[in-house]
């Protein structure tokens, strides 16, 4: 068991390890499984200045060391972590009558089912569970498809997800774990949004990539998948907290930023709570949410609707003692309701990407550097190409509008509608509609 355990876990360590992608599947039926808080050791995270080869070499010292004390704890843990039914509330249950996972696997029929109380149906199908998985077989399943595994008591756990009441267990993982190290911020918002909530998140996520922040988010089509894209971009780090499995992509239309965030040898990844296959159904991302803000130092909401999961984010940060963040916008514009909500409720606006690192430079204790000029430095424009552009916000504007406004002809307008693309700081948003990129605004 113990060589068993031993060959999982450096596996996972190799930063090579090549993903089974065909396991990108849902596995119907699979439900989520929890956790139960508890005290554990803390260990700093490694030198990003590291070479890859050093990094590989000083993962693989701290799995070796790990395994002398560790080894058929973590097996034990992620087997009961890969059960399906388990609430925090039925998992703070069994330890209980247990201790640990270990005690869970070995326990008999009649324990587990004295131990269950009034409601019997969770043990039952723990049960069944046991009689068809192993630890060693959970343990070659993730192996075979390069997931790692981390329990709550592993000193790589991440300490900011710790401090949480509802922390879970264990967490199921591609790529790496986040720096516990390095700032991070949770960037969150609406899966439809505007070209106004696209640019504004650029503009926030490149300027805290560059001033050393991780991003978290959820891999969510819109704000969340923006300000993930933008991070890996700027050569930054970035982690999606996934509501299925770690090998399940969803949406799909994010898969190519999933293979970026897991890519052999890079400094982001995916986690999840749940284990290989797991689908990712509606009621696990409310749960989900909760580790995205339990991650992250802060949490940005750049554009949200009243009613969405962005807010039940916010709501799980405040609980955690998290400091949030809102973009303001027009009163009568939907997918401003939500921030305009919680900046009402006491959230701190956001007036300037430049104030926000400012008053994060202050929480954090970070010591901002210089943006680099070069990165500042715009394509000279002409008198017609200014005239353009000084008609265009963030919102679209179309073509016949800006005829109206500017005076100059159609092939005026569109020679520099074209030129403005080229350099970056217009984009075109919709059929002869037209707005600034975020570009303008760095």
């Amino acid at each position: 068991m113990i060589n068993a355990a031993y060959e999982y876990d450096t596996a996972y360590a190799r930063p090579d390890a090549e993903p089974d992608t065909s396991a990108c599947s849902a596995r119907p039926g699979t439900e989520m499984s929890d956790c139960e808080p508890d005290a554990s050791a803390r260990r700093a995270g490694p030198d990003m200045m590291m070479s890859e080869s050093e990094l590989y070499r000083k993962d693989m010292s701290e799995s070796e060391q790990y395994q002398k004390d560790f080894n058929e704890s973590e097996l034990y843990w992620m087997w009961l972590c890969s059960a399906p039914d388990l609430t925090p509330q039925y998992i703070a249950i069994l330890r209980k009558c247990f201790y640990d996972a270990r005690g869970v696997y070995e326990a008999s029929d009649s324990d587990l089912l004295a131990c269950a109380l009034e409601d019997k149906r969770w043990a039952k199908n723990l049960i069944r569970f046991r009689q068809s998985n192993t630890p060693e077989k959970i343990a070659e399943l993730h192996r075979r498809k390069a997931i790692s595994f981390v329990s709550r008591r592993h000193p790589l756990f991440p300490p900011h997800l710790k401090s949480i009441s509802d922390c879970p267990a264990g967490l199921f993982y591609r790529g790496r774990l986040p720096d516990p190290e390095r700032p991070t911020a949770a960037i969150i918002g609406a899966r439809r949004c505007s070209n106004y909530g696209s640019q504004i998140t650029t503009v926030i996520s490149r300027m805290l990539t560059r001033a050393g922040f991780q991003i978290i988010s959820g891999m969510a089509m819109g704000i969340d998948g923006q300000a993930q894209r933008t991070c890996l971009a700027e050569g930054g780090s970035s982690f999606a907290v996934l509501g299925g499995g770690p090998d399940v992509v969803y949406p799909e239309e994010n898969r190519g930023l999933y293979y970026d965030l897991v890519k052999q040898g890079g400094q982001g990844g995916v986690l999840s709570e749940y284990p290989s296959g797991t689908a990712s159904v509606r009621y696990h991302f409310p749960m989900r949410n909760r580790i995205i803000s339990g991650l992250s130092d802060v949490v940005i909401v750049t554009e949200a609707r009243e009613r969405s999961g962005t807010l039940i984010t916010a709501d799980f940060a405040l609980e955690q003692g998290r400091e949030v963040y809102a973009v303001p916008g027009r009163y009568n514009d939907q997918l401003s309701a939500g921030c305009n909500r919680l900046i009402e409720q006491g959230a701190t606006i956001i007036v300037s990407a430049q104030g926000l690192l400012k008053d994060l430079s202050l929480r954090c204790g970070l010591v901002c550097e210089e943006t680099d000029p070069k990165k500042l430095r715009r394509p000279p424009m002409t008198e017609k190409e200014q005239a353009v552009y000084a008609c265009l916000d963030l919102d679209p504007v179309r073509s016949e509008d800006l005829l109206a406004r500017t005076g100059l002809s159609i092939y005026d307008i569109s020679t520099a509608l074209l030129n403005l693309q080229l350099s970056g700081l217009v984009t075109e948003t919709g059929i002869n509609s037209y707005a600034r990129t975020a570009e303008g605004l760095s």
